[in-house]
């Protein structure tokens, strides 16, 4: 599990973004962000400490690749860390685990996977990347390996299909019944609130997605 102190300093770290985007590149997508133009809409960003859910569904554990990455000479070199897959597995693992997020995603969301799915489809590209460096900015580097297995267990955790999910009074005394996986994840995609936040009637598109939905129909993936 994320060390406390890591949860502590990534709310109150609230002014950059973590990324999603394509490319036609198989490079980790923290050594090399894009090797285009992509303008306004281009590539979909989340801030806050927050990662997006569908993000996470297109990828699992062998997808995490931690790096060095590039520094200016003065500087100590870092490790960044992403995860990288071809477009068509990412397409897949979506297909596959999308009946179990909409168990789990209050009604008036369910359209935005299926916009995020159906513009992976259409992209021209080859690979997706999500990049998380961002979040293990603050850690020390002896950590960040570690970090990065954390999250490919939780990404390797949305294969356990999504059952019944308990709400109200049973919530209560029994816990919500998500697989931890799955529990996590729809936490980071509320910036690690609590799970009612993301079944709740005020979560957004842009934090299931990364993207308004409006924004999301025009994405150029």
């Amino acid at each position: 599990m994320l060390p406390l102190s890591s949860i502590v300093r990534g709310l109150w770290t609230v002014s950059y973004l973590t990324y999603f985007w394509t490319s036609n590149k198989a490079a980790p997508g923290c050594v090399e962000f894009t090797d285009k133009d992509y303008g306004k809409i281009g590539y979909l960003d989340a801030g806050g400490y927050s990662v997006p859910i569908v993000w996470s569904m297109c990828f699992n554990s062998t997808d995490v690749h931690v790096c060095e990455q590039e520094s200016a000479p003065d500087e100590e070199m870092e490790l960044g860390i992403s995860c990288d897959t071809e477009r068509t597995n990412a397409i897949s693992r979506l297909e596959k685990r999308m009946p179990s997020l909409l168990k789990i995603l209050p009604l008036h969301m369910h359209d935005v996977p299926q916009v995020f799915l159906d513009r992976l489809r259409q992209s021209s590209e080859s690979f997706v990347h999500m990049d998380l460096s961002v979040l293990v900015s603050q850690e020390e580097q002896s950590e960040v390996e570690s970090w990065g297995h954390y999250w490919g267990k939780l990404l390797d955790g949305l294969d356990t299909p999504v059952g019944t999910v308990r709400t109200g009074l049973a919530e209560r005394l029994l816990g919500p019944g998500l697989p931890p996986g799955w529990k996590d994840l729809c936490r980071w995609s509320v910036s690690n609130a609590p799970l009612r936040n993301f079944m709740s009637a005020n979560l957004t598109a842009h934090e299931v997605s990364g993207a308004h939905i409006d924004h999301l129909r025009e994405w150029q993936a």
